[in-house]
């Protein structure tokens, strides 16, 4: 297994370990659709509803050992 590989585990682990509600869902290596019909790989997707809300939350883990620069985190 890959470093990469080894902090998304550990990563998912740590999402689920704080899981608070049965209703949401941690999805792993999960896809989401983009405007132009182009699906867009995320390492964690953690889908939730707060107040009647759906609300999604990508998470996506770099093992860098530099400092990343802002238009890498903006993308």
């Amino acid at each position: 297994m890959t470093k990469d590989k080894i902090f998304e585990t550990i990563n998912r682990f740590i999402q689920e370990s704080y899981k608070d509600h049965p209703n949401t869902e941690i999805l792993y290596d999960a896809k989401i659709s983009e405007g132009d019909n182009e699906d867009r790989q995320i390492d964690l997707l953690i889908k939730l509803n707060v107040n009647s809300i759906d609300l999604q939350i990508a998470i996506e883990c770099k093992d860098w050992n530099i400092k990343i620069p802002v238009k890498e985190m903006e993308a």
